[in-house]
């Protein structure tokens, strides 16, 4: 088993084929920045290795996902640069998104807790199932 970085906000595990990405920014998972490259990196070490059949994403928090981190929203909107400095971090989002819907490993999102309409892009690409129940083919909303 490897992992990357445990300062980081997520934590990736290797177990042989199965890779677990784990959420890990207090208290809610809000999406920002760190989350964000820290998701592109796990993304990019999943990609480069073949024998990873399986990614599970899950939280370590009581939230799945929060969504986009308001402070991080106002904080740009607050400076000069801030309009294109938020249009740059939504586009690196959507990068990250788009990453691992191409993923050729299975995707299973473990969702329990709650979780923002925003955050609804992690059903895009996984197949969504909660501990308490069978998987399902698609999220509920």
């Amino acid at each position: 088993m490897s992992t990357i970085d445990r300062a980081s906000p997520l934590s990736l595990a290797i177990d042989g084929p199965v890779a677990t990405v784990t959420l890990a920014r207090p208290p809610v998972n809000a999406l920002d920045a760190s989350l964000t490259e820290a998701l592109d990196q796990a993304l990019a070490a999943i990609e480069a290795d073949d024998r990873i059949a399986a990614l599970r994403i899950r939280s370590g928090e009581r939230v799945f996902c929060a969504g986009a981190d308001l402070k991080q929203v106002s904080a740009h909107l607050a400076n000069p640069s801030g309009a294109v400095d938020m249009v740059r971090w939504v586009e690196a989002l959507h990068q990250v998104f788009d990453r691992l819907a191409a993923l050729p490993a299975l995707t299973v999102a473990e969702i329990e807790g709650r979780r923002s309409a925003a955050a609804s892009n992690w059903r895009l690409p996984a197949t969504c199932a909660s501990p308490r129940s069978a998987p399902l083919s698609a999220c509920p909303n």
